[in-house]
């Protein structure tokens, strides 16, 4: 996997990150067995920087997903085009953020969202739901539950359940306004730092799927 991710292939796919927000399925590195799904990880740029966290790489062959960090620069040459200006890749390690949610209130453009929990389930589990407080003429809610998505008390009778990656505590989408987000269909959610990330593990129609075609990044507010 490292040979495949270092220097030129890696390179020319962070270039990828700057049509990430329209990108809703992943795509293939040419040449190689593996498929990047930008669009499930927590892009941010400062200045002239964009750091992108945990983007999942997966294996077409096994299924097997790795997670990597990755950051750039911008630069400008002497025909005033913008180019990379040198890049870093770290394997993410592989602990999980499935079990550390932040209970308040987070933000996403003009959007606002209450996030509230922990409820503890009888096996142990820890229940968190989503509701979206602004504007108040749109709608979106979503609960989801940590652990294994087998034996999972919300989605854990569905067929793709065994094959679902480890890294996400799944549920199910609420009430919703968004387009192509389907009430009912499996989402599941991170918590990195102050950041949630909310998962589609469903396409447009609400077929569910065994990896994340979209997701919504949430910043939580000073409390």
């Amino acid at each position: 996997m490292k040979k495949i991710l270092n220097n030129s292939v890696l390179f020319g796919i962070t270039g990828l990150a700057l049509l990430s927000t329209a990108m809703v399925t992943a795509e293939t590195i040419p040449g190689t067995d593996y498929n990047v799904h930008f669009e499930s990880s927590n892009i941010v740029g400062t200045g002239r920087s964009i750091n992108m966290h945990r983007v999942p790489v997966v294996s077409n062959s096994t299924g097997n997903t790795s997670f990597y960090d990755v950051s750039f620069k911008m630069s400008m040459d002497n025909n005033g085009q913008l180019t990379f200006d040198g890049f870093s890749q770290i394997t993410s390690s592989n602990v999980t953020t499935i079990d550390s949610f932040i209970a308040g209130t987070y933000k996403r453009g003009n959007s606002k969202y209450l996030v509230s929990g922990p409820s503890v389930l009888s096996d142990g589990r820890k229940g968190w739901s989503i509701t979206l407080i602004e504007p108040s003429n749109s709608s979106f809610s979503a609960s989801w539950i940590t652990g294994s998505a087998t034996g999972h008390p919300s989605i854990g009778t569905h067929s793709i359940a065994a094959n679902l990656p480890r890294d996400y505590a799944f549920g199910a989408l609420g009430s919703n306004s968004f387009p192509s987000w389907s009430s009912g269909s499996i989402i599941a959610a991170q918590q990195v730092g102050n950041t949630l990330i909310l998962s589609r593990f469903h396409n447009n129609n609400g077929v569910n799927e065994v990896m994340p075609s979209t997701s919504l990044n949430l910043r939580r507010m000073a409390q």
